[in-house]
């Protein structure tokens, strides 16, 4: 059946553009590779590189830069001697190793959000607009199913505790969430 020009324009803004999935913004991409932009002086270089490699160049793409992460992965695992898959790395490690592969040297890992977290970054915490590793946070509650191909959402256990912007933990981890908060009293 055929539809209108715009239901396919807003699906593909919608569920492909502003959902994480296999395109991810640069918070998202600045988080799997563990790297601080704020303090990182050669980001745009990096950025520039990766943006030949991976760039999405669809419908959109002038608005909303996005990367392929399959494609992110696949430059990751093809620099020479990649010490394994990316999301098993951390931050300081995964930093060390692109600043000698890409001859940068003003890389600087991102920190992690409260001291005892993992720096295996995969994703942010939507509280904070900070990297997460997701064993550090609970899947956050949305107003709106994901689709299969959408990266799923998570707040950090310290925003959930905060109630950071009223966003809510989802229901499977509930309990996990009420462990967690009962035994930090």
């Amino acid at each position: 059946k055929k539809r209108p020009v715009h239901e396919y324009a807003r699906f593909i803004l919608n569920e492909l553009i502003r959902i994480p999935g296999p395109l991810i913004d640069e918070r998202i991409l600045v988080a799997r590779l563990g790297i601080d932009i704020k303090k990182s002086t050669d980001w745009e270089k990096l950025k520039s590189a990766l943006s030949r490699l991976s760039a999405y160049r669809g419908a959109f793409s002038d608005g909303w830069q996005r990367w392929w992460s399959a494609q992110i992965e696949d430059w990751w695992k093809s620099l020479r001697n990649s010490p394994g898959p990316l999301s098993r790395i951390p931050a300081t490690e995964r930093v060390d190793f692109i600043k000698k592969a890409m001859k940068l040297k003003n890389l600087i890992p991102a920190s992690t959000i409260e001291l005892g977290y993992s720096n295996r970054f995969w994703t942010i915490c939507r509280g904070y607009n900070l990297p997460l590793d997701p064993v550090d946070g609970f899947l956050m509650e949305e107003d709106r199913e994901r689709k299969i191909w959408q990266d799923k959402a998570y707040i950090s256990i310290k925003a959930a505790l905060e109630r950071k912007d009223g966003l809510k933990v989802h229901a499977i981890d509930r309990d996990r969430f009420e462990a967690i908060k009962k035994a930090r009293k």
